[in-house]
């Protein structure tokens, strides 16, 4: 095992697009020998995108800026979109939990970061605030979840402690791959990073939020409503926002240094 980045202190790399200088992560020699593969461990991946953000009028944030108060489930002509700061969490990191998906609610950009949860699900006579300063709960543990990222076990796993190896077959389509390279004699390797197609979310063509083209991808934030009228009225349910929130891999190529 040879560690390319290998620090006490934190390490925060920023690898918008595609790059065309290579970034140097190697602290050190890389002895001779055959790479076959590698494995990272990292807290978050995070990412400016313009999305939505959608409540029921009954929430208790619904004037909230940033959230776009609905009416009408079927008139979304009052949407608002916006550049929002997202972080995705692979790794624990103080209040925020792997699975984690949390956004930047500040205003202006000069502003101090205001991040925030997102609750999964409100209900009426019950859960109605949206943006949330606390964790309420444990990711899919019931009406007052979080908004989370994709669902595979083996993916996650029981660990508090996250590591993404390359070529396995579980990954939750993290796409960790490395075209094995030998190394003749002692050298240095830089690193160039991709992250074109490196996230999706799952539009539900059935709902009014499924407002995307083949030229533009709209990404829609809201939770699952349930709405507890008096009776004899019966409980109706919907979905506000998109779903299935999934990031990638971003193509990772390690290249050698004459």
């Amino acid at each position: 095992m040879i560690p390319i980045i290998d620090e006490d202190a934190p390490e925060v790399y920023g690898f918008s697009g595609r790059f065309t200088t290579p970034l140097l992560l190697g602290r050190k020699r890389i002895p001779v020998g055959e790479y076959t593969g590698y494995e990272m461990r990292f807290t978050y991946l995070e990412m400016d995108l313009e999305c939505s953000f959608s409540v029921p009028s009954w929430s208790t944030d619904a004037d909230t800026t940033k959230l776009t108060k609905l009416t009408s489930r079927s008139d979304l002509s009052g949407l608002e979109y916006d550049t929002s700061t997202i972080r995705l969490y692979f790794n624990d990191d103080g209040a925020w939990m792997k699975r984690d998906i949390i956004v930047n609610t500040a205003i202006n950009a000069e502003d101090p970061p205001q991040w925030q949860w997102m609750r999964a699900e409100l209900e009426s006579n019950g859960y109605t605030s949206f943006f949330l300063h606390t964790r309420p709960v444990s990711v899919g543990s019931g009406p007052i979840q979080v908004i989370n990222l994709f669902d595979d076990p083996d993916f996650w796993g029981s660990s508090d402690i996250l590591t993404i190896r390359s070529g396995e077959t579980v990954g939750g389509g993290m796409r960790a791959y490395i075209t094995p390279f030998s190394i003749s004699r002692t050298t240095k390797v830089v690193l160039t990073i991709d992250i074109s197609n490196s996230f999706n979310f799952w539009e539900d063509t059935t709902l009014a939020f499924h407002n995307s083209s083949d030229s533009v991808v709209k990404l829609d934030f809201g939770p699952s409503c349930r709405e507890v009228p008096t009776d004899p009225e019966p409980i109706v349910t919907y979905q506000l926002g998109d779903k299935g929130f999934h990031p990638f891999m971003p193509s990772f190529s390690l290249v050698k240094i004459p």
